[in-house]
């Protein structure tokens, strides 16, 4: 795990889930930072089968973060959904200190489904009671209405009209 006061600790958590995803086979996307380059492992004719994102948490009200994380996690699939065909996406929060928190395992959303995992690595036990897990239902992670309707607008084929048209233009 990485030092949670280090800027970029999302991002190195992100590589390595990337890294053990293609050591399985898979071809998860991260983000559009990458551009044409690949990293180690990676097969450069694979398409991204689905977007892949780490997250870790360390603070004892962690609901406004995991609503963000979520929040940024539509914002960046529509981004990159607009360049590469991924209708799935996977989330994994580790959880290193702070409330335990449930999140659903999968919410779909107009034909794209994101799956959810926590993955409990902290040493405190006394956060694991019943009455200080931190619920979410699937209606309060689901993007919000704009987020929807610019998702719901990526899955659409965009058409333009051929060069050199005169469409509204009248003849004399």
């Amino acid at each position: 795990m990485c030092d949670s006061g280090w800027p970029h600790a999302d991002r190195v958590l992100t590589l390595d889930l990337r890294r053990y995803l293609l050591e399985a086979g898979l071809t998860p996307l991260i983000d559009a930072k990458l551009g044409g380059r690949h990293l180690d492992g990676e097969h450069p004719t694979a398409s991204p089968s689905f977007y892949a994102e780490a997250k870790q948490y360390t603070t004892a009200n962690p609901g406004a973060l995991i609503r963000r994380t979520y929040s940024q996690l539509w914002g960046t699939w529509r981004r990159l959904r607009r360049l590469y065909h991924c209708n799935e996406a996977l989330l994994i929060i580790f959880r290193r200190n702070g409330r335990l928190v449930e999140v659903p395992p999968v919410i779909d959303v107009d034909g794209l489904r994101l799956h959810s995992l926590l993955v409990d690595i902290s040493q405190a036990s006394s956060s694991n009671q019943p009455a200080s897990v931190v619920r979410f239902n699937e209606s309060r992670l689901r993007p919000s209405t704009a987020d929807y309707s610019v998702v719901h607008e990526a899955t659409r084929v965009r058409r333009r009209p051929p060069p050199n048209t005169h469409a509204g233009r009248r003849r004399r």
